[in-house]
């Protein structure tokens, strides 16, 4: 399988976790590549899509894996939404928003983790150290259509 078929293969999976693998199998085959920028961009996209399904679920798998994503955006955050990945179409405006939107769905997710594991006070204390992202943590969730909103900012062509 060549570079732009592994590419190809990513793009086009709807499973974020397969999606997942795929890019990873990716970066592993071709670390330099001329399209690392635009992989960057569709693990993060990816990792986000797994934090969304894993919002306001009971599901302990679901919740298990979203906390995995949400924990591997929020540690590799500055790579991922690094200016020098900013796709040429967003305007510096959109990936500050972007930016904005992605760190708040991530805290909201670890955030709803620390709840189901510990309880409230938890939630009370990761609302407490969140404050910069969103200022009211009770009414701060990404809105229904998130993925449509990043799908702007986000638009890779493989």
């Amino acid at each position: 399988m060549g570079e732009s078929d592994i590419g190809l293969a990513a793009g086009n999976e709807k499973d974020p976790a397969q999606q997942l693998e795929l890019l990873k199998k990716w970066e592993q085959q071709y670390p330099d590549s001329a399209l690392k920028n635009q992989r960057t961009i569709m693990v993060a996209k990816a990792f986000l899509d797994v934090t969304e399904a894993a919002y306001g679920t009971t599901s302990p798998s679901v919740l298990a894996a979203g906390q995995k994503a949400a924990q591997q955006l929020e540690d590799h955050f500055a790579e991922y939404f690094d200016d020098s990945v900013k796709p040429a179409s967003a305007t510096s405006d959109q990936w500050a928003a972007a930016r904005r939107i992605a760190e708040m769905q991530v805290h909201l997710v670890l955030a709803q983790h620390l709840d189901a594991r510990w309880g409230r006070a938890s939630l009370s204390r990761a609302r407490l150290s969140n404050e910069a992202a969103c200022s009211d943590f009770r009414t701060c969730r990404p809105p229904p259509a998130f993925a449509p909103l990043l799908a702007v900012v986000y638009r890779v062509a493989v």
